[in-house]
């Protein structure tokens, strides 16, 4: 009798749980925040400008090419230029595990803006 009690408990348990779950997951299906969306744009934004510069060193290249003196060094543009993209990236993974993501996000763009700023106006 006590065999039957305790397997009664466990499938009101697993039902009112699962309940519980359903309860909670469809009340918050497409209800995001405004700082949600602000996030997601930010994010959007800095996706696209990481592409665009891309496309521009793709197009700069043949420029780039002729002004360090022959097609034979093009490869080290190239390999520079992914070098200098990825070798940051755990440095500045473990600064925002250290100080948050927000600061080291901005002093990245902020970084960026003064990269591409600086060869424009030297």
């Amino acid at each position: 009798m006590t065999t039957k009690t305790l397997e009664d408990q466990h499938d009101n348990a697993v039902q009112s749980t699962a309940h519980d779950v359903t309860e909670t997951t469809t009340d918050h299906v497409g209800k995001h925040t405004w700082r949600f969306w602000c996030v997601f744009l930010a994010l959007c934004f800095t996706s696209f400008v990481c592409s665009m510069d891309v496309t521009i060193v793709v197009a700069a290249l043949p420029t780039i090419t002729r002004e360090i003196g022959g097609e034979e060094k093009y490869i080290w543009i190239a390999n520079s230029f992914i070098f200098s993209s990825t070798a940051p990236q755990p440095l500045f993974a473990q600064i925002s595990n250290i100080f948050g993501r927000r600061n080291p996000f901005i002093f990245a763009i902020v970084l960026f803006a003064l990269g591409v700023e600086l060869p424009g106006v030297l």
